[in-house]
C-alpha cells in the first residue's frame, strides 16, 4: 500500500507566428479598465488576404486592449518585452485622451481614445481603489501576529464584569488535526487459497490532534489547555481553569485542573504532579490554601556510584505479597522456621523432585487444561486434619468418616480421605473412568446427611473445590524450593481463583506422593492438595495458613551481595523518627536485623553476627526477581512475640 500525492506533468512545444497589422482608423477606448486576461491579444481580427485568425496555426483572440505581456495564458505572451508599450496624450484640438499602442515605432492596434471626464472618473475610481488596497496591505502586516480563529467576544453585562473584572472573552486556539483515510487492498494470487480470500480489502482510518488553546475571560478567568492525542503519557495532557481575584478581595485563586503545591521548606517538600481543585483566601494577614487532588507522579532520586545505580527501596511490614507464595502443606509451614534456623545449611531431611501447579481458569485458555477435585485435608496428618470429621460420635456412614494414619510426613496415606474417595464401594465416588467430571461434582455435593446432626461430608470453599476447566501452570510460570516445600507463582493469581497442587518427594530413599499428576490419569477429573480456595477466602479455614506472609518484593532484578544492603526499621511514634531497634523491654537496642533472625553470619559465613543481612541465595532472597524470604512464617506476630522477655508484657504487645 502507498499513501501520497499523485501529480501529472504535462508539457507541449510550439510555435507562434508573429504577425502585425496596421490600421490607421481610431475607436473609443477605455485604457484604464482591467485588462481581461483570458482572451490573447486580438481583439478585433482584420480579414487579411495574407493570413486570418481561423487560419493560424495557434490560432488566439485579443484581450480587451491589454498588452499582451500583461497575460502568461494568452498566445502571444512576452516576457516583459521593452518595446512593447502603451502611451496617453491628451489632445486639445478634441479634448480627448488618445490611446496608442506599438510595437517599436509600428502600431500593433489601431488608435483609439476617451473622453475628458470618463478617463478622469477613470483616474479617480482607479486612485480610491490603489488608496484602500494600501491601507489593507499596511493593517496585515501590523497585524499579521495577532489574529485569531475566534474574534473576541463583547459581553454588554455589568454583572458579568464585577464577577470576571472585564467584558471581553478572548479565545486564543492552536494546533493541527490530521484525518488520514486511506484503503489497502492485498491481493494474493494462491491458487491454495480461495479466490473470494484472495483479494483483501481494508481500511485505514486514524486521527490524530494537537491543541493548544489559551483563554481568558476578563481580567481574572483564565484557560489554559494542551492536548496530544499521540502524548506518551496522560500527565504531559496538561488543562488547567485558573480564577485570580483582585488584591482587596477574600478570594485569591481557585485553580482546577493540573495544580501544584509548592512548600518553602527543605523539610517537608510540595508535589507539581495533582489534579484537583486548589483554593486560596486571604483573611487580613492569614493565608489558608486548600487542596483537593489526586497525585499522578511521584519523585524518586536515583544516585549512581562508580557506573553502578544505586536505588533505596521502602516497603511496610504489612505489605507483603499476597496470593503469590504457598506452603506445600502444614508440614512445611510448621517446619519452616526450625529449617531456616540453621542457615546456610538446611537440615530438613525432605528434597521434592516432581510438582504440578494447577489455578483456576477464568481467561479461558484452553492450553493444558483439566478438571480437578482439591481437597484441604488430602495429605495431612492427624493436627491439621478437619476436626468436625475426627470428633463427631453419631455417624450414619462410619465409612466416610476421616481417621488419622500413622506417620507425621504429607502423603496421601496420611489419613483415610484419598481411600474414601478412590474406594467406590462406599457409594460416595463414582468410578473416575467411566464417569463424567460433571458425575464426580454431583456426588461431592450429595453426600449431605452421612454425618449426624445434618453434617455434610465435605463443605464447599472450606473442604474441597471443583474445577472442570483448569489450567496446568508451565514450569516457567512458577519457581518451588526444594528444601523447604513452597511454591512462588510468578503470574497474580486474584480471590476468586484456586490453587491446587501435587508433588512428590523423597525421604530416607523413599519416595510420597500427595495428590495425583496427570501423567497417572489421562481422563477423567485429578485428586489434588488444595492451596488456596477461589470461592471464598476466610481466615478461619486451615488454608489460610499456607499463604505465606513473610515474602515482600522491591521491585528490583538482578541483585548481587556485594552492592546489597537490608535493614528493618521501626517508626517510633512518640519521635516520628524511624530507628532500627524496638525501644522496649529485653530487645531494647537490639538491631531489629538481628532480633528477626536475618542476622547470624558473618561475611565469610562464619555464625557470627556483624549487623549486615545475610544474602542467601534462594533462602532469604531471590537475586532474579529481588523477593526477600523473612526467616520465620510470622515474623512481626509470633515470632516478634517470642523475642520479648515474660514481664514485657502486656506493654510489649503494642510492638506485636
Amino acid at each position: 500500500m502507498v499513501k501520497g500525492v499523485i501529480k501529472f506533468l504535462v508539457v507541449s512545444t510550439c510555435s507562434v507566428g508573429l504577425m502585425s497589422i496596421v490600421v490607421s482608423s481610431k475607436a473609443k477606448s477605455n485604457p484604464l479598465s482591467k485588462p481581461n486576461y483570458s482572451k490573447s491579444p486580438f481583439s478585433t481580427v482584420i480579414d487579411s488576404p495574407i493570413v486570418g485568425k481561423d487560419e493560424l496555426h495557434f490560432p488566439f483572440n485579443d484581450n480587451n486592449g491589454g498588452q499582451p505581456n500583461y497575460d502568461d495564458k494568452s498566445g502571444l505572451y512576452l516576457q516583459n518585452p521593452a518595446n512593447v508599450n502603451t502611451s496617453t496624450e491628451y489632445n486639445p484640438n478634441t479634448g480627448n485622451y488618445d490611446i496608442k499602442q506599438k510595437i517599436g515605432n509600428m502600431d500593433y492596434r489601431p488608435e483609439t481614445y476617451v473622453e475628458f471626464q470618463d478617463y478622469q472618473d477613470q483616474l479617480f475610481k482607479q486612485a480610491v481603489k490603489d488608496h484602500w488596497k494600501s491601507k489593507i496591505k499596511a493593517d496585515d502586516l501590523v497585524n499579521q501576529n495577532k489574529k485569531s480563529l475566534v474574534p473576541k467576544l463583547q459581553v454588554n453585562s455589568e454583572l458579568f464584569d464585577r464577577i470576571f473584572g472585564g467584558n471581553t472573552v478572548d479565545i486564543k486556539p492552536a494546533g493541527t488535526a490530521e484525518l488520514i483515510f486511506a484503503l489497502n487492498r492485498n491481493k494474493t494470487l494462491n491458487p491454495a487459497i480461495p479466490q473470494r480470500q484472495q483479494k483483501v480489502t481494508n481500511f485505514d482510518f486514524n486521527m490524530r490532534i494537537q491543541l493548544n488553546l489559551i483563554g481568558k475571560i476578563g481580567d481574572k478567568l483564565r484557560i489554559s489547555t494542551s492536548y496530544n492525542t499521540e502524548a506518551s503519557f496522560d500527565w504531559e495532557n496538561q488543562m488547567k481553569i485558573e480564577y485570580n481575584g483582585y488584591e482587596d478581595e477574600i478570594l485569591k485563586t481557585i485553580e482546577a485542573g493540573n495544580v501544584a503545591l509548592p512548600l518553602n521548606s527543605s523539610l517537608i517538600q510540595g508535589s507539581q504532579s495533582l489534579f484537583g481543585v486548589k483554593t486560596k483566601f486571604q483573611f487580613g494577614r492569614l493565608t489558608a490554601t486548600a487542596l483537593l487532588s489526586q497525585q499522578r507522579g511521584k519523585k524518586q532520586e536515583v544516585s549512581v556510584q562508580g557506573g553502578a545505580q544505586t536505588q533505596y527501596f521502602s516497603v511496610g511490614a504489612d505489605n507483603y505479597e499476597v496470593n503469590k507464595h504457598f506452603f506445600l502443606g502444614h508440614y512445611f509451614r510448621d517446619n519452616y522456621d526450625q529449617w531456616m534456623s540453621t542457615l546456610p545449611v538446611v537440615t530438613t531431611p525432605i528434597v521434592i523432585t516432581k510438582i504440578e501447579v494447577y489455578v483456576s481458569n477464568l481467561s479461558g485458555n484452553a492450553e493444558q487444561v483439566r478438571s480437578y477435585a482439591a481437597f484441604t485435608d488430602l495429605g495431612e496428618d492427624s493436627i491439621h486434619v478437619n476436626r468436625d470429621l475426627r470428633t463427631l460420635s453419631c455417624v450414619t456412614n462410619p465409612a466416610l468418616l476421616i481417621t488419622d494414619a500413622p506417620g507425621d510426613f504429607p502423603d496421601n496415606n496420611a489419613n483415610n480421605l484419598y481411600k474414601i474417595l478412590t474406594d467406590t464401594s462406599n457409594g460416595l465416588m463414582p468410578p473416575r473412568l467411566s464417569a463424567s467430571a460433571s458425575a464426580i461434582n454431583s456426588n461431592l455435593q450429595a453426600n449431605v446427611g452421612n454425618l449426624c446432626n445434618g453434617g455434610k461430608f465435605m463443605e464447599p470453599a472450606r473442604d474441597y473445590e471443583f474445577y472442570q476447566n483448569a489450567r496446568k501452570l508451565n514450569p516457567t510460570e512458577f519457581t518451588y524450593n526444594t528444601r523447604l516445600g513452597f511454591i512462588s507463582i510468578n503470574q497474580t493469581i486474584s480471590n476468586d481463583q484456586s490453587v491446587a497442587v501435587a508433588y512428590q518427594y523423597t525421604y530416607n530413599g523413599k519416595t510420597y506422593q500427595v495428590g495425583e499428576f496427570s501423567d497417572q490419569f489421562t481422563s477423567g477429573p485429578l485428586y489434588l492438595k488444595l492451596l488456596k480456595s477461589g470461592s471464598n477466602t476466610n481466615p478461619k479455614y486451615s488454608n489460610w495458613d499456607l499463604m505465606m506472609k513473610n515474602v515482600y518484593s522491591l521491585g528490583a532484578y538482578n541483585l548481587n551481595a556485594q552492592d546489597f544492603k537490608c535493614d528493618i526499621y521501626y517508626n517510633n511514634i512518640e519521635t516520628g523518627i524511624d530507628i532500627p531497634y524496638i525501644p522496649y523491654g529485653a530487645i531494647n537496642g537490639k538491631l531489629l536485623v538481628q532480633t528477626m533472625d536475618l542476622d547470624k553470619l558473618n561475611v565469610n559465613g562464619d555464625r557470627n553476627p556483624d549487623g549486615v543481612f545475610d544474602f542467601i541465595k534462594d533462602f532469604t532472597i531471590n537475586p532474579n526477581n529481588g523477593r526477600i524470604y523473612l526467616s520465620s512464617k510470622e515474623p512481626f506476630g509470633n515470632n516478634l512475640r517470642s523475642k520479648f522477655a515474660q514481664a514485657d508484657f502486656p506493654t510489649a504487645n503494642k510492638y506485636i
